[in-house]
């Protein structure tokens, strides 16, 4: 089964995504949440998308 098809399960409700992209995601439906510091401890974007894509 791809990510895809496991995000579409009735028990997904939303998928989340983190990033150094600014702008990219935001084109494509997904919502900015905010920043958060990565495993290297750098700064980077927290995005949520609803599986329905």
């Amino acid at each position: 089964m791809t990510k895809t098809q496991q995000a579409r399960q009735p028990d997904c409700d939303a998928l989340y995504l983190v990033t150094d992209l600014a702008g990219f995601y935001e084109r494509y439906g997904w919502r900015f949440l905010g920043m958060v510091r990565g495993d290297d401890g750098c700064l980077e974007r927290m995005y949520a998308s609803n599986p329905e894509f």
